[in-house]
């Protein structure tokens, strides 16, 4: 629930519901910050078994309503299926032409399984064998269709860029694949992530500050000494001397039981917004 709230202060597509009760539980905000897609699942494409595989997607694609259509391709074979979707004349394939007729509608392939680089290259290049594709003004391939790639299984930040390194090698672009982000994007952080921990750097005693600090012999771990504030150096955050200049960024929310400032989850959404786009 709180990876999903974190995640939709970014982003509004998500399938984690109960990430859409933070805001009006903890934060007076009845709004509604996450939508999802039409989208199939294993459950549902493997119910009439591997014989049945084409039947329930064409039972999927003629109740699929306008608009985003993600379809989970590797319940078997994702390669067959592929090359099915794409061959002229077959049942799937006029379905899913069928299905890109409508202005706002799009086809989104997700291979769920597999080692990611490899895959994504195989299922861009076998898409591209079925339904075409043609170069940007950069030179890169995209298809001729308003199809795509969903790549969410396993995901870190270094396979979504060792995926896009190798589309960009391989003559892609980027545009042709979405990224799902699961529970490790958010959730598999720990403190030394960001080599980030909480020391003590003064005592209050007798009335007088004494700085302290710990300095091992592994000096990569030695602590900040004294007092300190956080301030705000052309969109990067500072931890300074409590006396240098700059305003304290920090801001008291919460003591002694009482709550001081009640945000609404927009005022944080809009904040961490602004943050993002000033960074760029």
């Amino acid at each position: 629930m709180l990876c999903g709230s974190a995640h939709l202060l970014s982003f509004s597509g998500t399938d984690t519901i109960p990430a859409l009760t933070i805001p009006e539980n903890y934060y007076n905000d009845s709004d509604l910050y996450g939508f999802s897609v039409q989208a199939t699942e294993h459950s549902v494409m493997t119910s009439l078994g591997p014989e049945g595989e084409f039947d329930q997607v064409l039972n999927v694609i003629d109740k699929a309503r306008e608009g985003i259509l993600s379809i989970v391709i590797d319940s078997y074979n994702y390669r067959n299926f592929l090359t099915e979707a794409g061959k002229s004349g077959t049942d799937l394939n006029e379905a899913i032409l069928n299905f890109l007729d409508g202005e706002n509608n799009k086809v989104v392939f997700r291979p769920d399984s597999g080692e990611p680089v490899s895959t994504t290259i195989d299922c861009l290049n076998l898409l591209s064998e079925g339904f075409g594709s043609h170069l940007t003004d950069k030179g890169y391939k995209v298809f001729d269709l308003n199809i795509g790639l969903l790549w969410g299984d396993g995901l870190n930040y270094q396979k979504i860029r060792d995926i896009l390194f190798a589309m960009k090698s391989s003559g892609w672009a980027a545009q042709n694949i979405i990224f799902g982000m699961g529970g490790g994007l958010h959730s598999n952080v720990t403190r030394d992530t960001q080599r980030n921990a909480f020391k003590c750097s003064a005592q209050l005693r007798d009335g007088e500050w004494h700085d302290i600090f710990k300095n091992p012999l592994d000096s990569s771990k030695k602590s900040k000494t004294g007092r300190f504030k956080l301030v705000n150096d052309n969109n990067s955050f500072k931890t300074i001397p409590i006396d240098g200049e700059g305003e304290d960024c920090l801001q008291t929310v919460f003591k002694n039981g009482e709550l001081l400032i009640d945000d609404m989850f927009a005022d944080i959404k809009s904040r961490a917004l602004n943050y993002s786009n000033n960074r760029i």
